[in-house]
């Protein structure tokens, strides 16, 4: 059985156009034979770039194009993606969302070093899980009730605090507030992005600033800028940004006097 791609044009002509695919190869382009099309954009190759299922790995491959296939900011050939990693054709920009067939999970890390480094991510989640419900505990959070409490979820995570925004959503769906599936349906983006978010924080736990810099920037471009929590994004985007530039190291030609 083929793995399922999800893959949603978030810059350029096409976008906030989303295609899925059960299969284990597409092909990007402008030709009559490609599988997800960016007619659109004339800056983009006929036959682009293909992106396919290897070993229950996702990798990208150029076909020769002239405008180029961008990963992590850099010209490739080929390359191993990540789940919801950022790829660049021309002036198109799309996510790629993917699965492996039942039975044979995707490896998101390409080498012996991000494996190791899974563990890390998943016990630093854990922690912050555990350091969330002991603070709900502590303030003696009182069962939310709708609307008040849809607009306290809202609040807590355009201030980036998924968690309390998810604990409040699950009272609400407890408490029988949600008639529609509407509230349920909210539960489940946070908790989507509060997994994209969580391993960021887990990058910065274990100072890999630069990685956390470009998971932050990675999940702001998917948000609308008029997002408060893209704003909060960018906020912290700005503090890594001088953290970086503070912990690089100091050449001599630095400090040379002024005439």
């Amino acid at each position: 059985m083929p793995g399922k791609f999800v893959i949603s044009i978030i810059k350029g002509p096409a976008l906030s156009r989303t295609f899925t695919f059960d299969q284990d190869e597409v092909v990007v382009g402008r030709g009559a034979e490609v599988d997800l099309p960016l007619d659109d954009d004339r800056s983009v190759s006929r036959r682009h770039a293909v992106i396919c299922l290897r070993k229950h790995q996702v990798h990208i491959l150029d076909a020769g194009s002239k405008a180029g296939t961008f990963v992590r900011d850099k010209r490739v050939k080929k390359a191993t993606v990540l789940s919801g990693e950022a790829i660049r054709f021309g002036d198109s920009v799309i996510t790629v969302d993917f699965e492996a067939p039942s039975g044979h999970p995707i490896r998101n890390e390409s080498n012996a070093s991000r494996g190791k480094s899974t563990g890390i991510v998943i016990a630093c989640g854990i922690l912050l899980l555990l350091l969330l419900v002991l603070l709900l505990v502590k303030r003696g959070t009182q069962p939310a009730t709708s609307p008040q409490g849809l607009e306290r979820a809202i609040a807590a995570r355009n201030e980036g605090d998924l968690g309390s925004a998810l604990h409040i959503l699950q009272q609400l769906i407890q408490h029988g507030a949600d008639p529609d599936g509407q509230i349920m349906a909210l539960h489940v983006e946070y908790r989507a992005l509060k997994s994209q978010m969580d391993f960021a924080l887990a990058r910065e736990t274990t100072l890999r600033l630069a990685e956390a810099r470009d998971q932050w920037q990675l999940l702001a471009l998917r948000l609308p800028e008029s997002d408060p929590l893209r704003l909060w994004m960018e906020q912290r985007i700005q503090r890594l940004d001088r953290s970086l530039h503070d912990s690089r190291p100091t050449h001599a030609a630095d400090n040379l006097h002024q005439p």
